[in-house]
């Protein structure tokens, strides 16, 4: 299941991107430790629920959107699920 924690991180830092938010300015919004949210970001077991909910957020997206994908559908390898 490792491909579903890559996805979450890949698809939180793509969301990061788009709201011009860096990982410290991230990790101050939700109350965490910045090295806690980059391991979060790379780590295989990566953001609890509740955690994906105050990024999306912070972030201004859809929780949805941050959610991983069937990695065996096409639109996976557009989204960066992998």
């Amino acid at each position: 299941m490792d491909w579903m924690g890559r996805c979450v991180g890949n698809k939180v830092r793509r969301a990061m991107s788009e709201a011009e938010i860096g990982a410290s300015g991230l990790a101050r919004e939700l109350g965490m430790a910045e090295g806690m949210l980059l391991v979060r970001l790379v780590a295989p077991s990566t953001f609890t629920v509740a955690e994906l909910i105050l990024v999306s957020a912070v972030l201004d997206c859809d929780v949805a959107g941050l959610l991983p994908c069937d990695p065996r559908r096409s639109i996976c390898a557009l989204t960066g699920c992998r």
